[in-house]
């Protein structure tokens, strides 16, 4: 909330265009629909957005190969995840092991703070990698050698999380199961895969401990 966002506006040093903007020369003229030009020093372009949604990894993709042996790329297994993006608290998914993400889907909520989610998300990232950490260090101590360990998300506890945030979010006006075309809705699919479904003290519960009894630790050689 502000209440300096109309004064500002209004100042006489500010112009609100609305004519559509046609060209940009090199020398920074901006051209508009209705024939003026006007010098500017900075152009800032906020146009929009694909929010997280069937869009999430573009234009990324990760390649696996089953063994070095396998011809061409390999399996890209972004593909299924930008089709429905299933993951852990927005941390994790069970198809990419060692994988950490921060404000992913289903983990933005848009009545409240990103940061908020975001630090509890990284604490929680900061604990699994300490795990990891000394796991590495008992096995060295015990067996020595250089070892490494692959962590990942059952799939069973992954599936769980996202159908009850799923099975909440039909109760809220940014689910997707109401006429409300929001832009955290995919308009292809009629679905919400961004955003919480429930309170900032709700995201903070879930995220407040790991349940390691939801993660896979593996050692393997280096």
């Amino acid at each position: 909330m502000s209440n300096s966002y109309y004064p500002a506006l209004a100042r006489p040093h500010v112009d609100v265009i609305r004519e559509e903007v046609v060209s940009v020369s090199p020398e920074g003229d901006i051209s508009t629909s209705d024939g003026t030009t006007r010098r500017v020093d900075v152009i800032i372009c906020a146009t929009g957005y694909e929010q997280m949604t069937t869009h999430w990894f573009n234009p990324v993709k990760i390649f696996i190969k089953e063994d070095e042996s396998e011809e061409g790329d390999g399996i890209d297994v972004t593909k299924g995840l930008r089709e429905d993006a299933n993951f852990y608290l927005g941390i994790m998914t069970d198809t990419l092991p060692n994988m950490f993400f921060l404000y992913g889907p289903h983990s933005i909520i848009p009545h409240f703070s990103a940061v908020f989610c975001i630090e509890y998300q990284m604490s929680w990232i900061v604990t699994v990698l300490k795990r990891m950490r000394n796991m590495v260090k008992g096995e060295v101590a015990k067996n020595g050698g250089s070892q490494n360990v692959v962590v990942r998300v059952k799939e069973s506890a992954q599936t769980e999380d996202v159908r009850n945030v799923r099975k909440e979010m039909k109760y809220v006006a940014h689910g997707g199961s109401v006429a409300c075309n929001g832009w955290v809705v995919d308009r292809k699919t009629g679905q919400n895969i961004s955003t919480f479904s429930g309170s900032a003290k709700d995201f903070w519960w879930k995220c407040r401990r790991v349940r390691f009894e939801d993660l896979e630790f593996n050692l393997t050689p280096s």
